[in-house]
């Protein structure tokens, strides 16, 4: 389906940006070295969190800075306005934060100016908020083309998917999300969860879980 595609003046600034410093944390952090990402090192394990900001964000950055562990977000362009006092308390714990696109369309079937747009625009509504230069990106759907690589390098972005779907989703079931987690391999995955309900009762077993595994949870740079 195509999307119109919104005029949006100095768009190609953000491919120069220098005057925003790039996201800290003092939490476990994992630097990422490729530009598409599906796993990250043995012996640690990212829990990332799709589809916000939302009622629920709060939330679940209560939980994982009450057990002290990482976390990275992945915010939608087009719910920011809304919850941007999420964002800035996203930012203000010290989680990661990065971009899931504007309006969650299938980048395989959009052009290079959409998927600039999609990128960029919300590169910087959040970037107005957290006054921090976004760097991650997760394309909806994991879907992903040479324009997509090509975008990437070219806004030096670092692309990261996963290799643990818990397809939270679909289940909507806090004991299956868990049990997901529980029999799958875990040392240096990248779990992929989306803000919800189940998803806030779930946190904490998962968390005991990856902790009794020796687990360092870490946020995603």
């Amino acid at each position: 389906m195509e999307i119109p595609i919104a005029s949006l003046k100095g768009k190609t600034d953000s491919f120069q940006k220098t005057n925003i410093p790039e996201q800290e944390s003092v939490l476990p952090l994992v630097e990422l070295s490729e530009n598409v990402n599906f796993s990250i090192q043995e012996g640690n394990v990212a829990l990332t969190f799709d589809d916000g900001p939302s009622k629920f964000t709060k939330e679940i950055t209560d939980i994982l800075k009450e057990h002290d562990v990482g976390g990275t977000f992945f915010f939608i362009g087009k719910n920011v306005e809304k919850y941007h006092d999420s964002i800035q308390y996203v930012k203000s714990n010290g989680y990661s934060i990065g971009s899931h696109s504007m309006h969650h369309h299938n980048f395989t079937n959009l052009s290079v100016e959409q998927q600039e747009y999609e990128l960029l625009h919300t590169n910087k509504l959040i970037e107005n908020i957290t006054q921090e230069k976004i760097t991650l990106f997760r394309p909806p759907y994991g879907s992903k083309n040479e324009i997509t690589i090509e975008l990437m390098d070219k806004t030096n972005t670092k692309m990261v998917l996963w290799n643990a779907d818990t397809e939270d989703w679909k289940s909507q079931n806090a004991n299956e999300i868990v049990n997901y987690v529980v029999n799958s391999k875990t040392s240096g995955s990248i779990i992929l969860l989306h803000e919800s309900q189940a998803v806030i009762e779930a946190l904490p077993r998962i968390i005991e879980h990856l902790k009794n595994q020796g687990l360092h949870i870490v946020s995603l740079n």
